[in-house]
Order: structure tokens, then C-alpha cells, then sequence
């Protein structure tokens, strides 16, 4: 599950004020003031949550207030990491992560300077590039041929090609400029940490919530027929019971580990070829072309994401964020259900290898039929059922069955009272499920999906019309559209899942 937003709000005052009722109902407020007066929650509940003009949406506003608080925390940049980062961007980049091969000039242009200057040093400078580049060279990589071309113009226009062959623009470029966005995030989740570390009762408490739902969803599991009757609890339950959010110590650890190993191959490079300075940029080149890649570990700093690696799971500060809302209902919905459909992809078809293969006929059939019915009555742009999509559509169900369960849970008979504060009437169900739409909020006709994912109006209006608290919530009539796009009910898992896993 991804989504990208962007905004602008001074984060101190969140943080000052986090705890105190202004604080809570500023941000009921935004969500009331959110709301479309022209669309009701049984027409499209997308929409009424997130209409298409100008108020702010929730989620944007934290987003771009936690972004705008990071840059405070910069203590961690050690100054080896400073100089590597600094080098780095002055050589490869020239606009945010554009790659560019800036380096082959800086490197042709210091040369230049010592042919004009002292031809012996220029030479002596050539064999350690014909040496660095093959052994022995091969064509245009012999760039000690050209030292006794007087012209230095000529000599340098010869060392370009050499680099060209050695590293071609386009082909670098694309090999190189994710490699390059990684570093430059590497050093922003150090910067992350330091920010956590002053945050972590609100990791407890979204540590706690993770294994609250996992405690549900194991029970759940237990009652589920095909488990029973296949005699399956002990083996399954237990698969359950592993999963476990990563810990930010992890990725800082696995940061500092990249970064000392980045540092550590650089200073080889040099040290292997005798290189000076000048040559700094071609050993980090090379260094940029060999690392590892980052992707786990760089996923806590990026925007809103959350991500199954079975058994660890992966939960960016901003998702955490949502933990010092101090609204229990706006809680369940947003980090509720964040954290169960994230769970929800052990139990359908896990991303990265199949766990608990989940291919029930009818389970399938069900999920799919939903989504392809809301497409019919929600679409925004062009929308489709696909087969691939199917982890993700059932892990939204999934959710959203969570979340009625944490809210009966949590709640019980007081779900349907109201929040305190709120001007609107909105009673505690009503706004969970209210914030299971915000975190997937956008101004624009939703058109936006891919091979996993529908458009988020699909995918907030499948599971409401799917979910008989949200009915009794919003008191939406049996032929209000949310309704009408209602396909049968789906039953993932529980007492009432199908009988047969296949």
C-alpha cells in the first residue's frame, strides 16, 4: 500500500499541542469542515469524505507538517557522512535525484588544468585511467596513446570518449540514478531516527495495536472451517502469531552499516589505484554501481507506505503519525485499518511468497466481483478487474472486517455515540470509517492504479458497501448507491469463511 502527498504547516505546534483538546479538535474540525455537503456518505463515500475542491485534507496536512519538523533533526549527520553525501550530490546530481554524468566533466576539467600545467603529472594520470579502466586497455580506453598531443584541448576531447565508452550516458543514468536516490535517502533515515527516538510512545502504541489485530485475526483464523477441518489450527495460528513490526533500530543499524560499507569501498578505490582527488568522483561511481540495494530499509522515511515482508512488516513515521491523533474511533480507522491490511496480505497472497495461499473459488470469486461492481458504479477513469489485483482487494476487505471488530471491540454499544467535540453529529463508527477514507484522500478524479492496486475510490467504496456496521452507521437505505453497488457478502475468514481453502 502506497500513497504520496504533499503540503505545507509548521509541525512544533502539532507536536506542543498534541495532547490537548484544541489539538484534537483542530484536526475533528478538519475532518468535519472535509466533508462534501453535496455528496452524502450513501451516494459515494469516497467522495464525501474526499470532495473534489479546495479544503484541506487531514492526512495532506500531516504529511507535509511531519516533513517540515524533520529538517530540525540533523544531529546524526556525522561528517564522514556529510562529506560522502555533499561529494555525491556535487558530481552526480544536478537537480533533486537527476543524474547526470557531471562527474566525467569535473574529472576532464582538473585534467585539463594539469596538462597545461605539468605534462609529466598528466601522463602519470593517464596509465592510472588506463590501468583503472582495463588491464590490458582496449581501444579508446588507451588513453595513455594521446600523451604526446601537445593540444590539451585534443588530449581531453580523446579522455571524454574514453569515459563515454566506459560509461554511457543513457545506460549510467539508468543504472546508477536509483542506486543514487537510495544514498541520498539513506542519510534522511538516519535523520528519521533521531526523530523517532523522540517519538517512541507512539511507536508503543502502534506496536501495541499491531498485536491486537494479530491476536483477532489468529482467533479468527482458529474458527475459520477449512482450518478446522483440515485439523490446520497449530500450523497456521502460530504463522500468525510471528508477524512483528520491524524496529527503527534495524534500520538505522542496516543504514549505518551501508553507509560505513559505501565509505569503506570508496576509500579501497582510491587507495587500490593511487588516485588523487580528482579522481574521487570516478572510484564513488564505481562504489554507486556495486552498493546493495535499499529498498526496505529506506521505506520508513518515505512518504505514506506500509509493507508485508513476512513475518516483519514495514510502517513509514508518517503512518505512525496517525498514533497521536487522540481520537480512539479516527484511530481504529486510519491506523486500523493500515496495520490489518497489511496483516491481511499473510492471509490472502502474501507479495513475496505465498504463506497461506488462500485460493478459495468462492472467496475469490466474491472479493473480485465486489471490486469489479463498485468500478461499475464509482469509476472516475478507465477501471478494471484483474486477477493481480486480488492480494490487495482482499487485504481491503480484510481491513475493513478488522476494523468493525476493533470498533465492537473498543466500543461496543457506545460506537454509535457521539464524538465529543463534534459539530457535525458524527458519532464514533461514523468517524472510523471516515478516516479509512482520509489516508487514501485526493482532490483529483481517482484514476490512479496499477497492477496491484484499484483507484482509491474503488477501493474505499468496495469495503464500505461490503462492511453492515458502515450501513448501520450511516443509516444508508437498501437502495442508496453505496448499497446497490454492494455485492454479496465475502467472508475471508471466521466462522463464516467457505468450508474449502481451494
Amino acid at each position: 500500500m502506497q500513497v504520496n502527498f504533499y503540503f505545507h504547516i509548521a509541525f512544533l505546534f502539532f507536536l506542543i499541542s498534541c495532547c490537548s483538546s484544541s489539538y484534537v479538535n483542530r484536526y475533528l474540525k478538519m475532518i468535519e469542515n472535509g466533508l462534501s455537503e453535496e455528496i452524502g456518505p450513501c451516494d459515494n463515500f469516497f467522495r464525501h469524505v474526499c470532495p473534489m475542491d479546495d479544503k484541506p485534507y487531514l492526512m495532506k496536512v500531516l504529511t507535509d507538517e511531519y516533513i517540515s519538523d524533520l529538517l530540525n533533526y540533523t544531529k546524526t549527520y556525522e561528517p564522514k557522512y556529510m562529506k560522502i553525501n555533499s561529494d555525491v550530490r556535487k558530481h552526480f546530481l544536478t537537480a533533486k535525484f537527476q543524474v547526470s554524468n557531471n562527474f566525467t566533466n569535473i574529472i576532464s576539467s582538473n585534467l585539463k588544468t594539469i596538462c597545461e600545467t605539468n605534462r609529466a603529472e598528466f601522463n602519470s594520470y593517464l596509465k592510472k585511467l588506463e590501468n583503472f579502466w582495463d588491464k590490458p586497455c582496449i581501444g579508446s580506453t588507451c588513453v595513455s596513446q594521446i600523451s604526446e598531443i601537445e593540444d590539451c584541448d585534443r588530449a581531453l576531447d580523446f579522455v571524454k570518449n574514453a569515459f563515454s565508452g566506459i560509461y554511457p550516458s543513457d545506460e549510467f543514468a539508468g543504472l546508477v540514478e536509483k542506486k543514487i536516490r537510495e544514498f541520498i535517502l539513506a542519510h534522511q533515515v538516519l535523520r528519521n531516527y533521531e526523530w523517532y527516538d523522540e517519538h517512541r510512545g507512539s511507536y508503543q502504541k502502534f506496536n501495541e495495536t499491531a498485536q491486537e489485530i494479530i491476536e483477532i485475526s489468529s482467533k479468527l483464523l482458529e474458527d475459520t472451517p477449512w482450518v478446522n477441518r483440515l485439523n490446520l489450527t497449530n500450523i497456521f495460528v502460530p504463522y500468525f502469531e510471528q508477524l512483528h513490526i520491524y524496529k527503527p533500530e534495524l534500520f538505522r543499524d542496516n543504514i549505518i552499516k551501508y553507509l560505513d560499507g559505501f565509505i569503506g569501498k570508496y576509500d579501497k578505490c582510491m587507495e587500490d589505484n593511487a588516485f588523487p582527488e580528482i579522481f574521487s568522483a570516478l572510484c564513488y561511481a564505481n562504489v554507486l554501481r556495486e552498493v546493495e540495494t535499499l529498498d526496505l530499509w529506506i521505506t520508513w522515511n518515505a512518504g505514506f507506505q506500509a509493507l508485508n515482508m513476512h513475518p516483519g512488516m514495514v510502517f513509514s513515521n508518517i503512518v505512525v503519525l496517525l498514533s497521536q491523533i487522540n481520537l480512539p474511533s479516527f484511530y481504529i480507522g486510519s491506523v486500523g485499518k493500515v496495520v490489518a491490511h497489511e496483516i491481511g496480505h499473510s492471509l490472502i497472497i502474501s507479495k513475496n511468497q505465498d504463506f497461506i495461499p488462500y485460493y478459495s473459488n468462492e472467496t475469490t470469486k466474491c472479493v473480485q466481483n465486489q471490486f469489479e461492481k463498485s468500478c461499475e458504479y464509482f469509476q472516475e477513469g478507465k477501471c478494471d478487474t484483474i486477477y493481480s489485483r486480488y492480494d490487495d482487494n482482499g487485504a481491503d476487505l480484510f481491513a475493513s472486517f478488522i476494523i468493525s471488530e476493533l470498533l465492537n471491540s473498543h466500543f461496543g454499544a457506545d460506537k454509535n455515540n457521539l464524538v465529543e467535540g463534534t459539530t457535525k453529529n458524527i458519532t464514533n463508527a461514523q468517524l472510523a470509517f471516515m478516516a479509512s477514507a482520509t489516508v487514501l484522500c485526493e482532490k483529483v478524479p481517482s484514476v490512479t492504479q496499477d497492477l496491484e492496486h484499484h483507484a482509491n475510490v474503488v477501493r474505499i467504496n468496495s469495503i464500505m458497501s461490503q462492511n453492515a456496521d458502515f450501513k448501520e452507521a450511516f443509516n444508508c437505505p437498501d437502495n442508496s448507491k453505496m448499497m446497490l453497488a454492494k455485492n454479496e457478502q465475502c467472508h475471508i475468514i471466521g466462522k463464516d469463511a467457505p468450508i474449502s481453502r481451494f
